[in-house]
């Protein structure tokens, strides 16, 4: 037996522009292919626009935990600072970063490599990223190295950082 819908008034205010587009996107019934956009994106566990990834309560965590450490108070409040964190934490290793920066907030980079070898290669390169976004000199790791290695969540944490940065 098909479930039935609640139907909720919902006002949008668009500009004419973005009206436009959603007209031509669809295709006569705007209803049907807002519904459809919306259960897609539930579908995918997308988040909504504006809201940042985590794959993880704990990657949060760790995130926050960092950032603290670079006194910031959240990833958009220093691009540089919050990426690195942002990427850092998804690994689960913020202690191995942490203990790694001075108190000029300077990252050790030698005690840094010497602590990471013994993490998997995912978090390796996934630490080289947030360090060479926080720092082009720090690392030159290739995108392609470090996507070729990761799993479905932490290649959408690489995304996210992408699009935070850039």
């Amino acid at each position: 037996m098909p479930s039935i819908g609640i139907t909720k008034k919902v006002s949008l205010t668009l500009t004419e522009d973005d009206w436009t587009a959603l007209d031509e996107k669809a295709k006569g019934n705007r209803s049907l292919f807002l519904r459809q956009t919306i259960v897609k994106a539930l579908d995918n566990e997308e988040p909504p626009a504006g809201e940042l990834y985590f794959k993880s309560d704990l990657h949060k965590e760790q995130t926050l935990k960092i950032l603290n450490v670079f006194n910031q108070l959240s990833i958009s409040s220093d691009l540089y600072y919050g990426c690195l964190a942002y990427v850092v934490g998804a690994t689960y290793k913020a202690d191995c970063l942490i203990k790694n920066i001075g108190e000029d907030k300077k990252v050790d980079m030698d005690g840094l490599f010497k602590d990471m070898e013994v993490l998997s290669h995912s978090e390796r390169v996934m630490i080289r990223f947030g360090l060479q976004l926080f720092n082009s000199n720090m690392d030159d790791i290739k995108l392609s190295d470090v996507m070729q290695s990761l799993d479905s969540d932490n290649i959408k944490v690489i995304k996210q950082a992408i699009d935070l940065f850039y």
